[in-house]
């Protein structure tokens, strides 16, 4: 008989929220910039969850969950006319499909910072944290060799500074884009394409809040034609040389 406790009937809610959990992020990185639309994947996940980067917070934009919330709406307490006591429970269950934010990054330095979304009551500490990386922007100094065939197929050496990067690519004017070998921070390499004979500009992508771009340092690659021989004449001489071909 619940120890000769009483219950009263008030009507007041209580509500259980599930706590926040990241699961995921994606991208991992961006420029330090900002503005990078990172997808957050949780459990716990409400209209009112923010992220928090480093010591910076903003706000997201959440999509329904597959959380489960449970809400007691009360607890009652009845004395049947046989002195049975009855303590009742009236509850509702609300359930959300697979949890979705989405946060844009701010402004940083370049960097590592842990990644949190607030709980229900909008504070940081409770959820587990994830690592994104602040990048700064990458720029090409030189090229080598500058001049090559227009046929193309001998690697170029690119340096410069931040090159290391997810889908790195190389860039040659307005021919296909080639996949960077990624040597250090400051040296690609990237087989040069076939391209018409003239000057161009060589660029590597850098991933940025509006996606794939490419730097704009302008350092110019040549194609030249190449030289071929069709004949001499004469077609010999002799061994002590001073033939005039």
């Amino acid at each position: 008989h619940n120890g000769g406790a009483e219950y009263a009937s008030s009507g007041t809610l209580f509500s259980y929220w599930p706590s926040s959990e990241i699961l995921s992020i994606n991208p991992v990185s961006g420029p330090i910039a900002g503005g990078t639309l990172v997808t957050v994947v949780g459990h716990g996940l409400r209209d009112t969850t923010r992220c928090r980067f480093g010591n910076e917070v903003v706000d997201g934009q959440h999509y329904a969950g597959v959380d489960t919330v449970y809400t007691v709406d009360r607890l009652t307490r009845q004395v049947l006319s046989n002195g049975t006591e009855v303590t009742q429970w009236t509850s509702r269950t609300r359930r959300y499909g697979v949890a979705y934010l989405i946060c844009q990054t701010p402004a940083s330095s370049a960097g590592h910072v842990s990644v949190q979304i607030s709980d229900a009551f909008g504070g940081f500490g409770m959820s587990q944290d994830m690592d994104f990386q602040f990048r700064a922007p990458a720029e090409v100094y030189a090229l080598w060799p500058r001049l090559g065939s227009t046929e193309g197929g001998a690697i170029l050496s690119v340096t410069g500074s931040n090159l290391l990067g997810a889908n790195r690519i190389c860039a040659f004017g307005d021919a296909e884009s080639i996949t960077a070998v990624e040597v250090s921070s400051k040296l690609i390499l990237c087989e040069i394409p076939a391209h018409p004979e003239g000057a161009i500009e060589v660029e590597v992508s850098v991933v940025s809040g509006e996606g794939q771009q490419l730097t704009s340092s302008g350092v110019a690659f040549d194609y030249a034609t190449p030289i071929s021989v069709l004949g001499a004449d004469p077609a010999g001489g002799p061994e002590e040389g001073g033939t005039l071909v």
